[in-house]
């Protein structure tokens, strides 16, 4: 199992280089967003933004993680006209979704911003963002694609290369217009630089890694369309509810006295916070195929040991990027302006929230892998209707740490019973003594970090806390990839590894 332990570590290393680049450079681009729109108009585009997310969370029908075993499948038999028919049903299928729940979203959208007392920018930058929300869903199924056939990172990196210097460039030319005397309205003159952006990106990525086209007399199994669809729809409903507890959450903290500062806030700690589980998403992106195909051969020992490496090298990254955010979260916030330092109290609670999230390893995504959605769809109906009765107790007292604290208690409370579904159905589970041990060693560090801030200052105290912090999880991978048989150069991807030994031949001669 070394090397299968190996190409999961290779894989997630490079896909969680790849995702740490966009997050770096999400983080910019939202520092720029807030220097061009001003705190509230910030507040108001996120908030529009949570609303066509639900649109395209609804508009994915589910298909990416249903249709990834059909494509996967297709992709090993060679079939080039089932991969390219399945992905262009995919985009089909969520286009006509889309018509009609944007349709209906781009009406409602005057009334919606009425309730929430919103200026008459939100209803614009609502319906203007929508074709945005399209074309993210369709770049989702492109993923799934490329995730079949081995390309999702590379596809992933280029995209989101792409995005950043498109997104700083539009922002550079509105900041431009505005210094000539040009009298842009600022959300919506945003709103369309970014679904037109958006635009060009799909269309990019489509010219470069488009799917082969489907043979025109190609004719889909009526099973195999009752096999996709009995995955997609409890992913769709999962999905849409889990979105819905996001929109709770944002419409809540403004109906209940609060401003669209506030949802700015609340927006500024969840991106902060939503770094923590990248590491275990990118190894389970990498796991997905490996643990689709150990399932249906019946080797749950190796799924258990994929899934457990998974959590625990997933965790190890995670908390150290725990501990680094909460050392230098408050610099970070400065940076985006002093209304932004109140993001710090909930940033806490959603780190350690996500962490413990993070403890109980992939669940969702497993289950998916195993074909079980059926659990997903009444823990999200309970998830949502539990976050909207903790919104509603916390939010009055305790404004954003309230949302936070709310979001925290939901998001473990839907991890948990995953985690106890996916063991009764696949006896695998996250929790040994190396997660354990590691856990125990993660709050030993963590009370050292404090104690280093408390005695030396905020600066000092985050510097002497990054090394502590920093060795420890250096000792810890290391720890893991030895625990697993796997040597250092088998983490090495191919394509450098060759390059490596040409240099070194080159050099030899």
């Amino acid at each position: 199992m070394s090397e299968v332990d190996a190409r999961i570590l290779r894989e997630g290393l490079f896909g969680i280089t790849t995702r740490g680049f966009a997050l770096v450079a999400g983080l910019v681009t939202s520092w720029a967003t807030i220097r061009f729109l001003g705190a509230h108009e910030y507040g108001v585009f996120v908030t529009a933004l949570a609303v066509v997310n639900l649109v395209d969370v609804i508009s994915s029908l589910g298909l990416r993680g249903a249709l990834l075993p059909e494509l996967t499948a297709a992709r090993r038999a060679e079939a080039a006209a089932r991969l390219g028919g399945l992905v262009r049903m995919g985009l089909r299928l969520s286009l006509l979704a889309w018509l009609v729940v944007g349709a209906a979203v781009a009406l409602l959208g005057v009334p919606i911003g009425d309730l929430l007392d919103a200026p008459p920018e939100f209803a614009w930058a609502l319906a203007l963002l929508l074709p945005f929300g399209l074309l993210q869903v369709w770049r989702s199924q492109l993923g799934g694609y490329l995730a079949a056939i081995g390309r999702v990172q590379i596809g992933f990196f280029v995209d989101h290369v792409a995005r950043t210097v498109g997104l700083l460039a539009l922002l550079g030319g509105l900041w431009l217009a505005t210094w000539l005397g040009a009298e842009l309205p600022r959300l919506p003159s945003f709103a369309v630089g970014l679904s037109l952006l958006e635009v060009g990106l799909f269309f990019a990525i489509w010219h470069r890694f488009r799917p082969p086209p489907a043979e025109p007399t190609a004719v889909f199994p009526k099973a195999l369309t009752r096999r996709v669809f009995a995955v997609a729809l409890p992913i769709a409903l999962f999905s849409t509810l889990g979105a819905g507890r996001d929109v709770a959450a944002k419409t809540m903290l403004v109906g209940l006295e609060s401003t669209f500062v506030d949802v700015g806030v609340l927006a500024l700690a969840l991106k902060l916070a939503d770094i923590v589980p990248v590491p275990q998403t990118m190894l389970t992106q990498s796991l997905s195929p490996l643990a689709s195909n150990l399932y249906q051969t019946g080797d749950l020992a190796g799924l258990r040991r994929a899934f457990q490496l998974s959590t625990l090298a997933g965790f190890a990254l995670g908390g150290a990027i725990v501990l680094l955010v909460a050392l230098w979260g408050p610099y970070v916030l400065h940076l985006y302006g002093p209304v932004y330092a109140a993001a710090y109290p909930p940033l806490l609670v959603l780190l350690g929230a996500r962490l413990a999230a993070v403890g109980f390893g992939p669940t969702t995504s497993a289950l998916q892998m195993v074909q079980r959605t059926r659990v997903l769809v009444p823990t999200a109906g309970v998830g949502l209707a539990l976050a909207i009765g903790l919104n509603l107790a916390l939010i009055p007292p305790y404004g954003v740490v309230g949302v936070a604290i709310a979001g925290a208690i939901t998001v473990i409370a839907i991890q948990a019973v995953h985690a106890v579904a996916l063991w009764r159905i696949t006896a695998v589970h996250a929790f040994g003594p190396p997660l354990r041990a590691f856990a125990l060693a993660f709050l030993i560090v963590g009370g050292a970090d404090l104690g280093l801030v408390l005695a030396l200052g905020p600066l000092w105290g985050a510097v002497i806390g990054t090394l502590v912090s920093g060795g420890w999880i250096l000792l810890h991978l290391r720890w893991i990839v030895r625990h697993h048989g796997v040597a250092l150069g088998q983490l090495v991807p191919a394509k450098l590894k060759r390059w490596l030994d040409r240099r070194r031949a080159g050099g030899g001669a």
